[in-house]
């Protein structure tokens, strides 16, 4: 085997796994972003919102493409969004909000 046909071999090799080590750091990323998108087209809440997530109660305060913000008291808790698709989440319905929508059978 030529010297050159063994560097282009180690060169493929070298770039396959430098490709495969992206790929698995970036996964998360990508599933937080592609998260963002469904939870901006669902809206299953809104900032200003009172949620109940992972066992923690707080008001949204930003809503971004890969996490979500809530202040919970003191503490300010920051969610990746594939967390928030993956855990069912309750939200406060203010009296005012249920007087408008009654609800229909």
């Amino acid at each position: 085997m030529s010297i050159l046909a063994r560097s282009a071999m180690l060169a493929v090799s070298v770039g396959s796994f430098t490709g495969v080590l992206v790929g698995f750091a970036v996964q998360s990323t990508i599933n937080n972003a592609f998260a963002g998108m469904v939870v901006a087209i669902a809206h299953p809440f809104s900032i200003g919102d009172e949620i109940t997530v992972l066992g923690v109660t707080g008001r949204v305060t930003e809503m971004g493409t890969l996490f979500t913000v809530i202040h919970a008291g003191s503490h300010i808790i920051t969610v990746p969004n594939n967390q928030l698709l993956s855990q069912a989440i309750q939200r406060k319905i203010h009296r005012a909000a249920q007087d408008e929508a009654p609800l229909e059978n």
